[in-house]
């Protein structure tokens, strides 16, 4: 059994502003630490339970977040940006994916920093005309390699989202967020054994039934409608001949093919975060 851990920063124990997870910041070493007990008690808990091999990808900002130091035998880690997949490098041939330290789509009401990919460019986004998280748009790229997300651990709105989103998967809550940069945090000693009970969980219902957890996929084409921050970013993606301009800030594209859908999203990221085509 493979299992793929694809681990954020922004939704792991005991984080709950800008402080944790910007480089350079005061809090940012303290940041990774944390980011790296989720990610472990992920790991082990799976190791120990007799998978044969996990893929952890560093799935946040650089990608640089992780000590390769501290994993145990079986784990695979991959580390640095960019990746073909980004956050799902290594996704293809496992069996089931954990998505761990995630966070609620750009928007979200009361949730530790909420965004979609971008926080600096993205306003809005929607797939086929479904408001769009990053737990979305993972969890199509994982279904594309038909992989089911199995569990997604996160603050409680995060958490929410993927159960309305997903149906059948395995839900931690590590922390409860009171706005977008304050939360009620549990002690280490118990997000760790949330996590872990929530992988023997995930586990052990793929092993019962490995039809329970289900790829998530929609029917293409795949529209894909971003609005950024501001006009000037909207101008320099819209040179591009596929996009449609919407209006001041709104593109839209679309692909007949999911990963040329989501390429060309994070192009198009790329190139309004520099301003230039």
């Amino acid at each position: 059994m493979k299992v793929f851990v694809s681990v954020d920063m922004e939704g792991c124990s005991g984080i709950s502003s800008t402080e944790y997870v910007i480089s350079g910041k005061e809090l940012y070493e303290e940041g990774k630490k944390l980011m790296l007990h989720d990610t472990l008690a992920v790991v082990q808990k799976a190791i120990d339970l007799g998978v044969d091999e996990v893929i952890v990808n560093d799935s946040h900002a650089n990608m640089t977040n992780l000590l390769v130091s501290q994993f145990p035998e079986k784990a695979r880690v991959i580390i640095g940006s960019p990746k073909p997949l980004s956050m799902l490098e290594g996704i293809e041939g496992c069996d089931i994916a954990f998505f761990v330290g995630y966070h609620s789509p750009v928007g979200s009401l009361n949730a530790i920093m909420d965004h979609t990919y971008s926080g600096a460019s993205v306003y809005n986004i929607k797939v086929n005309d479904i408001p769009a998280s990053e737990i979305l748009i993972n969890a199509l790229v994982a279904g594309y390699f038909n992989v089911p997300v199995a569990l997604v651990s996160g603050d409680d709105k995060t958490v929410k989202h993927a159960s309305n989103l997903l149906k059948n998967v395995v839900t931690v809550e590590v922390k409860k967020a009171l706005s977008r940069t304050s939360a009620i945090c549990l002690p280490l000693s118990e997000t760790k054994a949330l996590l872990q009970k929530g992988v023997e969980e995930a586990i052990n219902l793929y092993r019962e039934n490995k039809d329970y957890f289900k790829p998530f996929k929609l029917n293409p084409p795949y529209k894909f409608e971003i609005e950024f921050v501001n006009s000037q970013m909207a101008d320099a993606v819209s040179i591009h001949p596929d996009v449609k301009r919407l209006d001041g800030r709104r593109v839209t594209f679309q692909r007949n093919d999911l990963l040329e859908a989501y390429n060309l999203f994070r192009i198009l990221l790329i190139i309004a975060r520099n301003g230039i085509f």
